[in-house]
């Protein structure tokens, strides 16, 4: 489990959370695809057709950090 800071509390995240949240924060200023999140964290390189997997894990950060994971956060 990895901890983060998020706004004013700390979250806890698995360590594939952890891998999205990362990466998303490192490619910030451009779209990142399911199919890139696929090879990146699951290291999954050949043709993808269920990229369900991407998708359920999003849907975990939404929970844990608020529907706009991609919100600046405020000083």
């Amino acid at each position: 489990i990895h901890n983060v800071k998020w706004k004013w509390y700390e979250v806890n995240l698995s360590k594939r959370e952890f891998e999205l949240i990362l990466y998303f924060a490192q490619n910030k200023e451009r779209i990142v695809t399911k199919s890139e999140l696929a090879e990146k964290i699951w290291g999954i390189y050949e043709v993808w057709d269920d990229q369900k997997v991407v998708e359920v894990y999003i849907g975990y950060l939404r929970k844990k950090i608020g529907k706009n994971i991609i919100e600046p956060l405020s000083s």
